[in-house]
């Protein structure tokens, strides 16, 4: 039946059940409708387009007795012999809901007509029949697909050529008569194995040297040399990250950026180069976190391994809600990039084509739903986590240790910062609060006179006293920058004045004394700042320039409570106020007040007025209280001696805190904290689950299934057993593929029933058990293929027996070979890429990371991102990095040309080349000679001189908008952008 994701559950109820009834009656009876007459009809009408022979929803298919037996993956039977009443199927043809009746409203086949339900309601009442020869099979020929079949070890075919993989060449071609061609001339062959092993050009003396060895050996000693280069690993690594769809950034909506994606992408190149044994080189990749044992420096280079998993593609905004995907990715790159499977085909339901069911997946699904992937944020997470930290076995010692030095620190600077904590508390003991004095609220802007409620507007007090002006918060989370002035005149003796304004606008800081000032008389400790959270403590923090505003110094504790000035001659603008000139202003924390408090001098009346104005003209407004309170010079003594240990505390956890190891991070992943099986999701549905699948391997290659941890050791195990019939396979005609130009099966990346067969079977497999049996060497199967007569073709010979092809370099060789001859590239390995946050990114869809770094180091070493193509290597067909990418495409496009003419990058390297070539030479004709031999490793010919010298008089000639002295220099840069566009420097013969 014809069906949505909506209705997966409801035809596998209707359906499943067909197979119990039908195991028990298998022929028709005389009063039931006929089988082939009555019901095969409706069957192929209504269901087979869901439950047929090209598509089985729910693992169910209504066309195969055999598998109609077994029900779907409900379990729910369909079909009650002798009972329709009581069958699920007839339940679900005549539900009234259009919603529920199969086949479902939006399908593109009717619902049953009333006589087709009568008919298969008498079906079923009679007894089911299904007449053994039309019961159907399953065996519809995939088993005998030549990839399932063990790799076997062919004999070598007799003949005079020492590598057999000529004679299995030449055996092959017999029929047809067609020899190897003869060899590639020395120049050829060094630039073509140059490049295939290193990605980069041979300078031109490699060519001279190979030229005029005539030994034997010769040949050998060159590829030893290139197998040994540590630029193999970078040529061959980038080959492998092609199929694992290696990126920078993650994908998502946002494409976060993943900084610790490189040391993944610097593993491979590495495993390259130490000829790390490919089995091994899997199993790290698939488990090295399992594998890594005691921590050291091995383990954390099989954690790094694990990046295969980690760079799995991840999706949507939250990133947590779409894992499902991640995960599917993750199964779909195993699948091509290991066994040359689509896999992920059966994600939905069983594979069409191959023998892969839906809970093969699910049981790979489950792998990896109970390992712990390193999170790279997100647009709404946008904090990474999960990194999985990396350290060897005396760094984790040092570590330890360390922590246990911190726990102490931290212990020693809690009882301290209690301590202190507890005298600012104790405020009120100390000196409490002797007479509340006048109070008021502001609620918007506006200013209110701070007035005694008395006439006279005096108060008594005795030395030490102190008249406390508060600032609060009024009704929001935070008060509101509040100008202030605070006014005390003596009535008796001297009548001396004093004014916060005067006294603490032109210096607030007084030298380092504090949040305690003296006043313009000399009277020490005359006005005090503090918090009136939780008691009373002094403002610590200094500030000079408040957000960096010049003249503008502050008092606060953490971020507010403040204490500011406004020491210019004109108001400043700060964040949402506007600072009056010449003015104090205090802002309450989000908790308590802020209060600048006076302290009387000696014992008398004393006349107070002030004024309170709010200048913020956000927030709910302000609140104001005057209060008469005991000396606080007592309780700021105690805690200055408490403030000044915990001080100290914390200076030494912070010395503590600088010595830390710098801790390294591998974007990897680890086990979750439990392992579990997954549940089958109908249609691929997260929202809709069904029954539970183990852990398991492939049904085709074993069908083990796992009971403890997530199962990735042992699905490595599995993976890289000998005998397994795609693992070798898969790589060594990738290989193959590297140096030909196309793999022995031209679908590397499905060997499935769809792909196309080998067109060399026996040396497909004489290669694959022979690279087994040299311990899964890559760098032994380079050189059994490179050192064959057909490799060492001339290219372009059709007649030959196996053709070796031209090629043009690909993208990354192209923007590598431009640097090399213009003097520039930089062969050192690259690390990380220059981020500018590690954390908190704030990428969105709207704005997605889309940052690209200038770099003169090998291609493979530039960000790549996944959203955005490198202008350069995107042009020239890079690597897709959202999919495995097999095989490079090679288009030609006029913007190729293009870019030939107007990027600025290549221009810049035909001007450094330039530089070269005339710095190398005083005449034209040995720059041109030296030209040569830096971009084609080969000296120019007599007709080249000719043009050249033409082609440079004729440029010089046209350049009447460059100074005379200037014109020879320009020719030859246009001239060095002729050569370096030219396809003899693009193209390998």
């Amino acid at each position: 039946m014809a069906h949505e994701t909506s209705i997966q559950t409801r035809s596998s109820a209707a359906f499943a059940a067909c197979g119990l009834a039908l195991l028990l009656v298998t022929s028709a009876t005389a009063a039931g409708p006929d089988y082939v007459r009555d019901v095969k009809p409706i069957f192929e009408r209504h269901c087979y387009s869901c439950h047929g022979p090209e598509d089985q929803t729910s693992s169910y298919r209504l066309d195969v007795r055999d598998v109609a037996l077994k029900g779907g993956d409900s379990g729910e039977p369909a079909i009650v012999p002798h009972k329709a009443a009581e069958s699920a199927i007839i339940r679900h043809v005549t539900n009234p809901d259009p919603d529920q009746r199969m086949p479902p409203a939006d399908a593109d086949v009717p619902p049953l007509s009333p006589e087709q339900i009568a008919t298969l309601t008498a079906w079923i009442d009679a007894g089911p029949s299904w007449p053994d020869q039309l019961a159907g099979s399953t065996d519809d020929g995939r088993m005998d697909h030549w990839a399932w079949k063990p790799v076997r070890r062919p004999d070598v075919p007799a003949g005079g050529l020492a590598n057999p993989i000529d004679r299995f060449l030449l055996a092959h071609a017999r029929g047809a008569g067609k020899p190897l061609a003869p060899e590639a001339d020395p120049r050829s062959l060094v630039r073509r194995l140059t490049y295939d092993l290193t990605g980069l050009p041979p300078s031109a003396a490699d060519v001279a040297a190979f030229d005029n060895d005539h030994s034997p050996a010769a040949y050998d000693a060159l590829v030893t040399r290139l197998l040994d280069s540590p630029h193999y690993g970078e040529r061959w690594g980038r080959a492998w990250l092609d199929v694992v769809r290696y990126a920078d950034t993650a994908g998502d909506t946002a494409d976060f950026p993943v900084m610790d994606a490189w040391r993944y992408r610097n593993w491979v190149i590495d495993a390259f180069n130490r000829d790390l044994p490919y089995d091994e080189f899997l199993r790290q990749q698939l488990a090295g976190d399992l594998l890594a044992g005691v921590p050291d420096d091995k383990s954390a280079d099989m954690i790094l391994a694990t990046g295969y998993w980690a760079l799995a593609r991840r999706f949507g905004a939250d990133g947590d809600k779409d894992m499902y995907l991640t995960y599917d990715d993750a199964i779909d790159n195993l699948g091509k990039a290991v066994m040359g499977l689509s896999i992920s085909c059966a994600r939905c339901h069983d594979h069409k084509y191959d023998p892969i069911t839906t809970r093969d997946y699910y049981g790979l699904y489950g792998m990896l739903a109970s390992t712990t992937f390193a999170f790279p944020g997100t647009e709404l997470k946008p904090t990474p986590r999960d990194m999985v930290p990396i350290m060897s076995a005396n760094e984790q010692s040092l570590m330890t240790a360390w922590n246990v030095e911190l726990s102490r620190l931290e212990a020693e600077l809690g009882h301290r910062d209690a301590d202190w904590r507890s005298q600012a508390n104790q405020a009120d003991t100390f000196a409490p609060v002797l007479a509340p004095l006048a109070a008021g609220e502001i609620p918007a802007l506006g200013a209110q006179d701070v007035l005694l409620p008395d006439q006279s507007s005096t108060v008594t007090l005795r030395a030490g006293e102190m008249l406390q002006l508060a600032v609060l918060m009024r009704a929001n989370n935070g008060g509101d920058a509040t100008r202030i002035d605070l006014v005390i005149e003596e009535q008796w003796g001297d009548k001396r004045r004093w004014s916060a304004v005067e006294d603490l606008v032109p210096d607030l800081h007084q030298g380092g004394v504090g949040a305690v000032h003296a006043d313009t008389r000399g009277n020490a400790a005359t006005w005090l700042l503090y918090d009136i959270e939780n008691g009373a403590t002094l403002l610590d923090r200094w500030e000079p320039e408040l957000f960096g505003t010049k003249g503008v110094p502050a008092w606060r504790r953490n971020d507010f409570p403040l204490v500011m000035v406004n020491t210019r001659d004109e108001p400043v603008r700060l964040q949402t106020i506007t600072a009056p000139p010449r003015s104090l202003a205090l802002h309450p924390g989000p908790r308590a007040g802020v209060a600048l408090a006076w302290r009387a001098p000696a014992d008398g009346v004393y006349r107070v007025r002030g004024r309170v104005e709010k200048i913020d003209p956000s927030g709910d407004g302000t609140a104001w209280r005057l209060d008469r309170r005991a000396d606080l010079r007592d309780h700021f003594a105690a805690a200055g001696k408490l403030a000044a240990e915990r001080a100290a505390a914390m200076a030494a956890r912070d010395a503590h805190l600088a010595k830390k190891l710098p801790q390294q991070f591998a974007y990897a992943v680890s086990e979750a904290d439990e392992a579990a099986n997954a549940r089958i999701l109908l249609r691929g549905d997260p929202e809709r689950l069904g029954p539970e699948v183990p852990r398991k391997n492939l049904d085709i290659f074993g069908g083990e299934t796992v009971d403890r941890g997530s199962g990735r050791r042992e699905l490595a195990s599995w993976l890289c057993r000998p005998e397994h019939p795609l693992t070798s396979r898969v790589m060594v005609n990738r290989i193959w593929q590297g140096h030909f130009g196309r793999g022995i099966v031209a679908t590397p990346n499905d060997f499935g029933v769809k792909g196309q067969p080998p067109t060399h079977p026996d040396l497909l497999d004489w290669l694959a058990t022979e690279f087994v049996r040299q311990g899964w060497s890559v760098k032994a199967l380079h050189r059994l293929i490179v050192t064959s007569a057909a490799y060492r073709q001339r290219s372009g010979a059709t007649d030959s027996a196996y053709p070796q092809l031209r090629r043009r370099l690909d993208a990354e060789e192209i923007r590598d070979s431009l640097l090399d001859v213009a003097g520039g590239l930089d062969l050192t390995p690259g690390a990380a890429h220059p981020f500018k946050m590690t954390s908190g990114y704030r990428y969105s869809q709207h704005t997605p990371f889309a940052e690209f770094f200038d770099s003169k180091k090998r291609s493979i070493y530039l960000i790549t991102l996944r959203l955005r193509r490198h202008p350069m290597l995107g042009l020239f067909d890079g690597a897709d990095p959202n999919a495995a990418t097999p095989v490079r495409d090679v288009s030609t496009v006029p913007t190729q040309a293009l870019y030939f003419l107007n990027d600025p990058f290549f221009h810049d390297c035909a001007a450094a080349f330039a530089r070269r070539i005339v710095s190398a030479s005083g005449d034209d004709r040995g720059r041109l000679d030296a030209a040569c031999r830096i971009a084609f490793q080969r000296p120019a010919t007599p007709p080249e001189q000719e043009r050249a010298a033409r082609f440079l008089a004729d440029v010089v000639a046209q350049l009447t908008d460059v100074s005379e002295a200037e014109r020879p220099a320009s020719a030859w840069i246009a001239l060095g952008r002729v050569l370096l566009g030219s396809n003899e420097f693009l193209y390998l013969d």
